[in-house]
């Protein structure tokens, strides 16, 4: 088994709530993978809401009891009749029907980690992983049921529905966002930005709903206060042509950035799709590519080189990478990643079926 170095966990979402101009997603056919929670939500949530779930002989069981007195205690305070009664309990006893799919997310963040994978990557291919709370919710519960839970966490995202209230969110939440990551154990919010220096302009890029726009100045501060690691990943686009390389690391310690990732925009092998065509018409100036690179060999002080081969400078304070292979595309000793997709099985690439390890 090479080396991997993290485990990143696709969000189920069922679409997104923006539209990125430069969107991977769309630049790939997944038909081959099916989700294993469509169309069990409602039990997934009842689940990791009321019921408890606990190890016996390495298995996952759902234990109802829990489930089950609330229900009982809620239904009779409040005189819900019968009739509801029976339709509640018809849900606690749909448990089993999604027995199989948490027991193979269990062993497949087992496997990870009893490979010394430590870091996860909460992600979404099609979304935002905060449309899919109680997933984000069985995570949590599942990894601390390991004997070895995983410590460092990481919440990919785009920015939206970080922010709070926000009435046109309500649907996805009424509580602080940014508490419930704190509380399912996620330590770094990497931010995918457009445009790190102007928030309409970012907002048109990544196509985000005028209610759920936000300003990228407040949100890194609220991040900041609330004692998470902060990585900006910038989309490498030609909305930074005008720029010096000095102003992206004037611009992220204004921000308190930890760290920051260059991201070269990245393109299908059949190049034909919309976003493909976006992507040859705005990528990044090379000219100004290779000025951000000399910018960082003459400022930064090398750090060490990342497993599967970037390097890792730091540069005014803050730790920067270039990416330049945010798919995977090469093979390597070392595993960028492996991946749990909504299938629950896991993968070595993100767009490749045959890379499915089980």
């Amino acid at each position: 088994m090479q080396e991997i170095q993290s485990l990143s966990i696709t969000v189920p979402t069922g679409g997104c709530v923006n539209n990125c101009k430069y969107c991977v997603s769309k630049m790939h056919s997944d038909s081959w993978i099916k989700e294993r929670f469509k169309g069990k939500s409602k039990a997934l949530k009842h689940i990791v809401e009321n019921a408890k779930l606990i190890i016996r002989n390495n298995k996952v069981v759902i234990d109802k009891s829990k489930a089950s007195l609330s229900m009982e205690s809620f239904l009779i305070e409040n005189g819900i009749s019968k009739t509801m009664f029976e339709k509640a309990s018809m849900l606690i006893n749909s448990y089993e029907e999604i027995h199989d799919e948490i027991q193979d997310f269990y062993e497949r963040l087992k496997f990870a980690r009893d490979n010394g994978v430590n870091t996860v990557i909460l992600t979404g291919v099609d979304g935002e992983i905060l449309q899919n709370k109680p997933f984000l919710k069985l995570f949590n519960i599942l990894n601390n049921l390991l004997p070895n839970p995983f410590s460092w966490i990481e919440a990919q995202t785009s920015g939206v529905m970080l922010e709070e209230p926000n009435p046109f969110i309500s649907k996805y939440s009424e509580e602080d966002n940014l508490q419930f990551l704190k509380d399912i154990g996620v330590k770094t919010i990497s931010l995918s930005i457009s445009d790190i220096f102007d928030n309409d302009n970012n907002a048109e890029i990544t196509q985000i709903p005028k209610a759920l726009r936000f300003n990228l100045d407040a949100l890194c501060k609220e991040i900041k206060q609330r004692d998470f690691n902060l990585r900006l990943s910038l989309n490498l686009s030609d909305c930074y042509n005008v720029r010096l390389p000095q102003d992206f690391f004037d611009r992220a310690e204004q921000l308190e950035a930890d760290q920051i990732t260059f991201r070269v925009l990245y393109t299908s092998p059949d190049g034909n799709s919309e976003e493909d065509k976006w992507i040859y018409d705005h990528s990044i100036d090379l000219k100004m590519m290779d000025s951000i690179n000399d910018f960082i060999l003459d400022y930064g002080n090398l750090i060490g080189v990342l497993s599967f081969g970037a390097k890792k400078y730091g540069v005014h304070g803050i730790s920067t990478v270039i990416d330049q292979d945010c798919m995977n595309e090469d093979v390597k000793v070392t595993l960028k990643s492996i991946i749990v997709r909504e299938d629950l099985s896991l993968y070595t690439k993100w767009d490749e079926r045959a890379s499915k390890l089980y």
